[in-house]
C-alpha cells in the first residue's frame, strides 16, 4: 500500500522544527554580534541587529520565514537529516 505525502499544516512536525531552527538561527546571529561587539569589533550589534530584522520583516510582512526556507535548504542537500 502507498505512503501517502504529508501536506504542510500548521500541525506538520516538519514546520514545527523549521520554526524551531529559524529561532535558533536568530539567536545566533544575535550572540555573534553581541560576542563580536565584546571582542571590539565596531558595529557588529548594529549590523547583527539589522540582519535579525531584516528576516522578522520579511517574516511579518510577507509570511516568508527566512529561517524556514534555510532549514529546508539544508535538509534537501542533506546536511540536517530527517526521520
Amino acid at each position: 500500500m502507498p505512503r501517502r505525502r504529508r501536506h504542510w499544516s500548521s500541525q506538520s512536525p516538519r514546520r514545527d522544527r523549521a520554526a524551531y531552527f529559524a529561532q535558533g538561527v536568530g539567536f545566533a546571529v544575535a550572540a555573534t554580534g553581541v560576542v563580536l561587539a565584546l571582542f571590539g569589533v565596531p558595529f557588529a550589534v548594529p549590523i547583527a541587529a539589522a540582519a535579525a530584522f531584516f528576516a522578522a520583516f520579511l517574516n511579518a510582512a510577507f509570511d516568508f520565514c527566512l529561517g524556514c526556507q534555510l532549514y529546508l535548504l539544508l535538509v534537501r542537500v542533506r546536511v540536517i537529516r530527517t526521520a
